[in-house]
């Protein structure tokens, strides 16, 4: 799938999920469909090798992102350094 094709769905099933009743086992669902899409349109955007190395380098620190759920491809390269920096 292209980043196009993933935006369509994610606009889709957000339709979907606004129909549904709050709290509902389907919803829920839906939204965490939409988070993992959201992630890959993220890595699919801002996607570079300088920037992949960054991530890596910060996962190896700090291993409360992966605990959150942070996708850490969302921030610039220098973000990514001004923490790097900060973690050393």
């Amino acid at each position: 799938m292209n980043e196009k094709d993933i935006k369509k769905e994610i606009r889709t099933l957000k339709k979907l999920k606004r129909q549904m009743r709050a709290g509902s086992s389907d919803r829920i669902e839906i939204h965490r469909r939409i988070k993992e899409l959201q992630v890959k349109v993220a890595e699919l955007k801002g996607f570079d090798e300088a920037k992949k190395e960054l991530v890596e380098k910060i996962k190896r620190l700090d291993h409360s992102f992966e605990k959150l759920g942070i996708n850490l491809y969302k921030f610039s390269k220098e973000e990514l350094e001004k923490h790097l920096s900060k973690l050393k």
